[in-house]
């Protein structure tokens, strides 16, 4: 799974479309990890979603930590 800077930067700047476009691009990626916790597929979007909503609201300060990582 490759995401492109350019899409978590419209990401960061609240872009809905930008969003759910990397919702698509982590879904099979993110509901594999899911379903090792759950075998119901109820549950296991349920945990993806709250999952996403963390990463989206926690996208910012994600991104300034590895970008001061890169940088030392």
């Amino acid at each position: 799974m490759i995401v492109a800077p350019e899409l978590i930067q419209r990401c960061l700047n609240e872009d809905r479309k930008a969003q759910f476009e990397l919702y698509r691009l982590c879904f099979a990626f993110m509901m594999r990890i899911c379903f090792r916790y759950t075998n119901q597929r109820a549950d296991a979007e349920a945990l993806l979603n709250q999952a996403f909503c963390k990463v989206l609201f926690g996208l910012e300060k994600f991104m300034a930590g590895l970008i001061n990582c890169m940088t030392k």
